[in-house]
């Protein structure tokens, strides 16, 4: 399995497959294409979107941006918005490849790197990969309307 970083030419493709196969994992909010491909092209443009590869065929995906989300300062930093890994590749390497690159490509700009957690499927598995990159900083919730 290989890691590739994204061209602005993917975005459509991947838009359509994180459409597809990773937005009725989360179950909540409405999708618009429009705006995953702009944000797709945004992680491009600020940051990162890695994918992984096997046999040509796309197994995973892992996005950045820059963000200056702090209410408390202006420091910016790398916001991941989206890790994914295709169902019949989760026994796979490609989530670690994916957390692999994304912490390294912070780590190079000297950036923090802010990660989560926001599909409610297979947390403690995913909890437990997340740990070997990075520290437990808190956590969020979603109250339905």
């Amino acid at each position: 399995m290989e890691v590739a970083r994204a061209e602005p030419w993917h975005a459509p493709t991947l838009a359509a497959l994180l459409a597809k196969e990773m937005w009725p994992e989360i179950g909540y909010g409405t999708i618009d294409l429009d705006k995953v491909v702009e944000n797709i092209c945004a992680c491009i443009a600020t940051g990162a979107v890695f994918v992984t590869v096997e046999n040509g065929e796309m197994t995973g995906s892992l996005g950045i941006r820059e963000s200056e989300g702090w209410w408390w300062s202006r420091d910016t930093y790398l916001s991941e918005q989206w890790v994914f890994v295709r169902p019949k590749f989760r026994k796979s390497r490609a989530a670690f490849l994916l957390l692999k690159a994304a912490t390294g490509f912070a780590k190079e700009r000297g950036k923090l790197l802010v990660f989560g957690i926001s599909s409610p499927l297979d947390m403690s598995r995913k909890e437990k990969l997340f740990g070997r990159f990075g520290r437990k900083a808190g956590c969020f919730y979603v109250s339905e309307a």
